[in-house]
């Protein structure tokens, strides 16, 4: 069945999706556009979709060859069905080989099969179906060009199909919708269909220390709305590794959802903040959500069945200058004042971050000095920690009052 229905370029993540959407789909009880009747070959009886769209059995003959790849992902994902997360129905996974762009809502199920925007189909003018895109799950998990974020089973089928549970599903989940248009058609389905790939935005080179903008398209596949207040915001943050795997920043900048509710299936831009490290090297850039609690934060790649984060290898080259402040502090009784004065006849940019004790980026600041000027920046008030300032240019930087104390911040433990 696998064989006969997905793209026979698809790899393994994109055959999981359909190998389980397949199992799903022929468990699903009346409606849904299947019958509750079968054809008998052989003494077998499959069960059949009234207009045979859903190849269970073909003619003699009619059958694609069977591959190592398609037993694999059959085999990885055995007994995995698609349930809604309310009633734990067996849902109406409809899938068909191009669905367009936005995907359309589904009647047989309109919990489930709910129109969503799937920019990897260059097509957003054309047909709208409703269900999984056969075509746009291989787009999806598509990789080795620069700046691929390929996605795995379980993007592809939350992103599809709203308001599932499955076993691995975790209950928070996210998906990046940025697409790699100006890279060209990256696949072309069997009826001349054209996709793009998904791509990160993360530039693949940075300075240490200096803050970046990178642009962000995320829809909410969740189990549950986002919400920008309250006592569990959603924010997107990352986490920063070094070559060897060890972990260099865990709580990095964190981005607001920049509306008060985000809802299932709905998506939205973003325009995240990140600071590169340090030191120079080679890196791995995690994007990750999380739900910010008071007390405890609940990363979504951490939670229970984990969720992938979008990782991007970074080169991190060194500024031209660079400072580290090992203590500084906006409290009653004293605050530090930052001075930077330029040293160059032209604008110098620069970045100055601050590190809480526990290792949390708490903000970070980008300046533009005049030539020969200075400026006086100070921490938030209520800070007390670490600062770096990160400038393009040869700066000199110095703290009023003097530190008290000095002070190195976990997350400099691995340098």
């Amino acid at each position: 069945m696998l064989a006969n229905e997905w793209p026979g370029q698809a790899s393994h993540e994109a055959l999981k999706a359909g190998a389980i959407a397949i199992r799903t789909f022929g468990w699903r009880s009346l409606g849904c556009g299947a019958i509750w009747g079968y054809r008998s070959i052989g003494g077998i009886d499959y069960r059949i979709e009234h207009n045979i769209s859903q190849r269970y059995w073909l003619p003699s003959g009619s059958q694609n060859p069977i591959l190592t790849q398609h037993n694999a992902a059959v085999n990885a994902t055995a007994e995995m069905i698609l349930r809604n997360r309310t009633t734990y129905n067996y849902i109406c996974a409809k899938y068909k080989a191009d669905c367009g762009n936005p995907t359309a809502e589904g009647p047989d199920e309109p919990g489930t099969l709910v129109g969503v925007p799937d920019p990897v189909d260059r097509d957003n003018g054309g047909h709208y179906l409703s269900g999984l895109s056969q075509n746009g799950s291989h787009a999806w998990e598509l990789s080795g060009y620069m700046g691929a974020a390929p996605w795995d089973y379980r993007q592809i089928l939350s992103h599809y199909y709203a308001q599932t549970t499955m076993s691995g599903l975790a209950f928070n989940r996210w998906a990046w919708l940025d697409v790699d248009t100006t890279g060209g058609v990256r696949y072309t389905g069997g009826s001349g269909e054209q996709y793009y790939g998904s791509r990160a935005h993360t530039p693949l080179a940075m300075h240490t220390g200096r803050g970046y903008v990178v642009p962000f398209y995320i829809q909410n596949t969740s189990a549950y709305s986002w919400n920008n207040t309250g006592a569990y915001p959603e924010r997107l943050s990352y986490h920063w590794y070094d070559s060897q795997d060890n972990l260099v920043t865990w709580n990095g900048l964190r981005t607001e959802l920049g509306i008060n509710e985000v809802y299932l299936t709905q998506d939205i831009a973003l325009q995240a903040r990140v600071v590169a490290p340090f030191q120079p090297g080679s890196y791995t850039l995690k994007w990750d959500m999380v739900s910010a609690g008071d007390e405890a934060d609940l990363w979504f790649s951490m939670q229970y069945g984990g969720w992938n984060t979008q990782d991007i290898t970074v080169d991190v080259q060194s500024s031209t200058d660079i400072t580290y402040l090992p203590y500084v502090l906006n409290r009653t009784g004293w605050t530090s004042v930052v001075s930077i004065q330029n040293q160059q006849g032209y604008f110098v940019s620069a970045d100055v971050t601050y590190i809480t004790a526990n290792g949390f980026t708490d903000d970070s600041l980008s300046y533009s000095i005049f030539p020969y000027g200075i400026i006086n920046v100070v921490p938030a008030v209520g800070f007390g920690g670490s600062a770096w300032v990160a400038a393009g240019g040869d700066v000199m930087v110095t703290v009023s009052p003097a530190p008290k104390q000095s002070y190195v911040p976990l997350a400099l433990g691995n340098y």
